[in-house]
């Protein structure tokens, strides 16, 4: 018998795991781990104590109704994520409808585990999205999740570390560019599991360089987008009124900040409504 050190709705999520049920079914197995299976149990406890997210353990996580793979080279997709993915929706619903289009195209800047490409794709009729990361893992932690889901409609592609204007110069127009960009700093405060499980390089902006991320996804914007193209990223509550001020500075029409369901500033989205 295995004991329970973690709390005991994280067990059954593994023990779920191991024995291959919806953990909804768990409780109709009556049948005792076998050796292996107890084994196997004690060992992904032992590594939930360490602080291992359970993400990782049962190399899954569900995002808008759906079920992605995910390991330690991506981030775990969060609820917060699907809020901007909720957004880019919405303000794509109106452009095709105000612009007449049957096809919309985009770009999902560090795309990680492809979430966010892959269910656009999935949820917009006639969207494609060029998924873009500079690591080669996560690509294929992607790629993957497009196999799994059955999606043909996104692009995959491996940019430089870090990624500059030229990686994505050969894109072509576009109709949206959605991101999650890397947008911690060192004095921020994260939990424990994350700050020492999951990939720094998808958690962390480059040392004294806060915005950069935002800088060059606005100067892309400018760039790519056809006039009345939407950009949608998110950012960090704690410096939302100056990302904010970045866009608006840049003279993105109808920029404004939204928030997520704690009632923090968690998206900024705007309008590419004038030509440089």
């Amino acid at each position: 018998m295995v004991t329970t050190l973690i709390p005991p709705h994280e067990r059954r999520i593994l023990e779920a795991h191991i024995r291959k049920v919806p953990l909804r079914d768990l409780a109709l197995v009556t049948d005792p781990l076998d050796e292996y299976q107890n084994r196997e149990l004690k060992e992904l406890i032992r590594l939930r104590m360490q602080g291992l997210p359970l993400q990782y353990l049962t190399g899954s996580q569900d995002f808008f109704g759906r079920e992605f793979y995910v390991n330690t080279s991506v981030l775990v997709p969060r609820p917060e994520t699907e809020g901007l993915v909720e957004l880019a929706i919405n303000e794509l619903s109106k452009l095709k409808l105000s612009t007449n289009l049957t096809e919309i195209r985009g770009l999902d800047l560090g795309t990680g585990s492809g979430c966010i490409a892959a269910t656009l794709a999935l949820e917009i009729l006639g969207c494609h999205v060029i998924a873009t990361d500079c690591c080669s893992e996560a690509l294929g932690v992607a790629a993957e999740n497009l196999r799994r889901l059955r999606v043909n409609n996104v692009t995959l592609l491996e940019v430089g570390t870090p990624p500059t204007l030229s990686d994505y110069q050969t894109l072509g127009d576009l109709d949206f560019i959605i991101s999650n960009p890397p947008y911690l700093v060192e004095s921020d405060e994260v939990a424990t599991d994350v700050r020492h499980h999951e990939p720094e390089s998808a958690l962390y902006a480059p040392d004294g360089q806060p915005f950069l991320f935002y800088e060059m996804l606005i100067e892309l914007g400018h760039q790519k987008l056809k006039n009345d193209g939407v950009l949608a990223f998110e950012v960090p509550h704690e410096r939302a009124d100056e990302i904010l001020q970045l866009v608006e500075k840049a003279r993105f029409g109808q920029a404004r900040l939204e928030n997520d369901l704690t009632g923090r500033h968690r998206y900024c989205v705007a309008r590419k409504t004038i030509s440089l």
